[in-house]
């Protein structure tokens, strides 16, 4: 079996995880106080977007092919990135909590109120189950799937909508609307902040015509077939963020001209209502049960790669000292996405996290007013630092080794 990933597997399971809270959080959190110009924050966040995915891009044109502890330790120590790697498992356990309450208040709240939590948890442990006796390769693959009919459908809703559209609810843009929709960036920064989960990925990237290869070592006699490739790697990266920025851009204006802004702000779920006031799509009985399902299926898709997450995290953390890799499953220095070790990990440490996680969703008993206030609170800045402050330095530091690789060799050639 293969256990490499592409580049295209991660930047659609990056996208799909990302539906929930576009379609949950982002219209009622860019809409304070009845504004209706939220969509410019998104256009800013593009912008903010495309720096974040060429800092990505410069770990990967320096470090492809190794693992985040061998960076790390690296630059800061094997004690240090030991730590730094427990952080992080921590913070994807966090991550986990908060998906799955967001899971089961979203079905409790929408498709099935009438059916308890321990049964809508219960399900959801045996989906994860399932995924993971199937391997992390399977989850990616899945996400590759789902994703592109996921789009489509949701292109058709846009579609059908916007013949309701009330675009009086729009306000013109002003200069203090311009300098207010700056204070709400972080609000969508925390969502498409996930792309530095491709740092976990680093040593099991398919090394396809659009990756580079062993640059450090040939730099100076880089062809132009080369550089090609390095163009269409970094291209990949920025229409992976186009596509973010497109699709909360949709559910913002959809939000926004469907509902009012005042709504948008009141509602748990705009969306949802959104498909509701769409006179075309009120003739069709449940059709706003899609949107319920493609929510649910990206849940799902965040609890296990998180779960993944923070196994591979553990593993790290608890790696032996000059313990070799199993180079016969894979070529990569420790099996991510391996049909055997990692699944075991998964079977064993990822399925008893997700229960846990469950029982304490179940007994917790976590509201929809608590559990926003908990993302304004407390999840929104966790996740800015996890998700810019080690990737952001990481990108630096690689383009400054870069260029003075590059000076290096420039004067080797002289």
């Amino acid at each position: 079996m293969d256990n490499n990933v592409t580049l295209r597997q991660f930047t659609y399971t990056f996208l799909l995880l990302s539906i929930t809270p576009i379609f949950s959080r982002l219209p009622g959190l860019l809409a304070p106080s009845g504004d209706s110009t939220g969509y410019v924050s998104v256009l800013y966040y593009g912008v903010i977007g495309c720096v974040f995915a060429w800092l990505m891009y410069q770990v990967l044109y320096a470090y492809h092919g190794y693992t985040l502890l061998e960076i790390l330790s690296e630059l800061v120590g094997t004690v240090i990135a030991k730590f730094i790697l427990l952080v992080y498992a921590i913070w994807s356990i966090l991550v986990i909590l908060f998906k799955i309450s967001s899971y089961s208040t979203l079905l409790q709240t929408t498709l099935l109120p009438t059916i308890s939590a321990e049964i809508l948890l219960g399900f959801l442990f045996l989906l994860c189950v399932y995924a993971f006796s199937k391997g992390s390769k399977t989850i990616l693959r899945f996400s590759e799937f789902l994703f592109l009919p996921a789009i489509f459908f949701l292109g058709i809703l846009f579609i059908f909508a916007v013949p309701s559209f009330h675009t009086e609810y729009l306000q013109t843009i002003s200069i203090g609307s311009l300098t207010d929709n700056m204070r709400r960036i972080p609000t969508i920064a925390s969502v498409g902040g996930n792309l530095m989960l491709l740092l976990f990925f680093l040593g099991n990237i398919e090394r396809k015509p659009e990756l580079p290869c062993d640059i450090e070592s040939n730099y100076a006699s880089d062809t132009r077939c080369k550089q090609k490739r390095y163009h269409t790697f970094q291209t990949r990266l920025y229409r992976c963020i186009l596509q973010f920025t497109l699709l909360c851009f949709a559910s913002i204006l959809l939000s926004l001209c469907i509902n009012g802004p005042k709504l948008t702000e009141n509602f748990t779920y705009p969306i949802y209502q959104s498909v509701k006031g769409v006179s075309i799509l009120s003739t069709f009985e449940r059709f706003d049960a899609f949107i319920t399902l493609i929510c649910i299926v990206s849940d799902f898709t965040a609890v296990c790669v998180f779960a993944l997450i923070s196994v591979t995290c553990l593993s790290f953390v608890f790696q032996k000292k000059g313990q070799e890799p199993q180079k016969e499953e894979s070529n990569a220095p420790l099996n991510i996405v391996s049909p055997s070790r990692h699944t075991t990990l998964l079977l064993c440490l990822g399925a008893p996290l997700v229960l846990v996680s469950c029982c304490f969703v179940f007994l917790r008993e976590i509201t929809q007013y608590e559990l926003d206030e908990f993302f304004l609170s407390y999840m929104m800045p966790i996740n800015l630092v996890f998700q810019y402050v080690l990737p952001s330095l990481l990108g630096i530091v690689c383009f400054i080794q870069r260029i003075a690789r590059k000076k290096k060799c420039n004067q080797e050639v002289r």
